[in-house]
């Protein structure tokens, strides 16, 4: 029986699709498997692949992933290079089925429960939240979003063409990677070492 896979199709018109498509190539070979035929490329990645086509001022883009969060993610990472790679040049990037303007699918609010020195360099800080099973699956590494002290947090958001809005200015939220220690599904709480 074949597994469901989710999909989306867009377009990226951009000044030098061919050039675009040759840094999307470079880029990549360092995260994904890079097949090239042509003006073909394939990027095949752990959660998904992209086929990228070159076609006159356009690449036409089809992704193919296991799971909506995947294809969210594939997306989203797409995106962002892609108007990376424009610079200064315009781009217009249009989805077939553009994301809803809303909070992102993976962001979950955490609260600290406790943090104690495991060494004399290193702390460890447990947090629970409402869905740590979201956690279980799909990497060990995880950003951190920290909200200016005494503000509400504007917490990001998905745009229209797949990029992540982040806050700017008094709401600009401290962003750190960590790597998950623990997880306990059972009380819903996750261990994080931090250099003390």
């Amino acid at each position: 029986m074949m597994a469901e896979r989710f999909t989306a199709s867009g377009v990226a018109i951009a000044v030098d699709p061919g050039k675009m498509l040759d840094e999307l190539c470079a880029h990549f070979v360092e995260h994904s498997t890079v097949n090239r035929d042509g003006d073909l490329v394939t990027l095949e990645m752990t959660i998904g692949k992209a086929d990228i086509r070159h076609e006159g001022r356009a690449l036409a883009i089809e992704l193919s992933c296991r799971s909506a969060r995947a294809l969210q993610n594939v997306r989203s990472v797409l995106a962002e290079h892609l108007f990376e790679f424009a610079g200064e040049d315009r781009l217009e990037l249009t989805w077939s089925d553009a994301p809803k303007a809303d909070r992102l699918p993976d962001l979950r609010e955490i609260r600290v429960v406790s943090a104690h020195n495991i060494s004399p360099h290193m702390r460890r800080v447990t947090v629970a939240c409402d869905d740590a099973r979201h956690f279980a699956h799909g990497g060990l590494h995880f950003r951190l979003l920290i909200p200016p002290k005494g503000r509400v947090p504007v917490w990001p958001k998905l745009r229209a063409d797949g990029r992540i809005e982040w806050a700017k200015g008094e709401d600009a939220l401290t962003v750190r990677i960590y790597t998950f220690r623990n997880i306990n599904l059972e009380r819903g709480e996750i261990d994080i070492d931090r250099a003390a």
